[in-house]
C-alpha cells in the first residue's frame, strides 16, 4: 500500500532534495523530486526544482514541461513563469515566450526579470523577421 505523503513530510522531501540540489548532488536530488512527483503530480515547488535540474543537466526541452505544471498547480509564483519564460528564449522559441509573458502579465505579474525577459524576446522577434526578410 503506498504511503500518502503528509505536509510535514513533503516539506521535508523538498528540503532535502534543495540541499541535495544545491550541493550538487543531481541524482539525489532528482530521485527526491521525482518521488514527489509520483504521489503528487501537481506539487508545484517540485515541478519548478525538477524544471530547474533538467536545466542544469542540458536538458531544458523536457525541464518546459515540469514548468508548466508548477505554473498550472500555482500560477501566483513569479518564479516559475520566470523559469520558463527563460527556458523557452534559451530554446529560440520566442513565440511561446511571449505567449508565456502576455499570460503572465494577465494575471498580474511584474518584475524586472519578466521586463528584460520581454526585451530578449522582443530582440529575437526581430532578429527572426530581419532574416526571414532578408534585411
Amino acid at each position: 500500500m503506498e504511503k500518502i505523503m503528509s505536509k510535514i513530510d513533503l516539506e521535508l522531501m523538498i528540503d532535502t532534495a534543495i540541499t541535495e540540489h544545491r550541493g550538487g548532488n543531481h541524482q539525489a536530488a532528482g530521485k527526491i523530486y521525482l518521488d514527489i512527483l509520483r504521489q503528487n503530480p501537481r506539487q508545484p515547488d517540485a515541478n519548478n526544482n525538477m524544471g530547474l535540474l533538467c536545466v542544469e543537466l542540458g536538458e531544458p526541452s523536457m525541464a518546459v514541461n515540469f514548468f508548466k505544471n508548477a505554473i498550472e498547480s500555482n500560477h501566483d509564483v513569479i518564479e516559475y513563469w520566470e523559469n520558463c519564460i527563460d527556458t523557452l528564449i534559451g530554446l529560440g522559441d520566442p513565440q511561446s515566450a511571449s505567449v508565456a509573458l502576455n499570460k503572465a502579465s494577465d494575471i498580474g505579474h511584474r518584475s524586472e526579470k519578466l521586463s528584460e525577459l520581454q526585451k530578449h524576446v522582443e530582440n529575437m522577434s526581430k532578429d527572426l523577421a530581419k532574416k526571414l526578410t532578408g534585411n
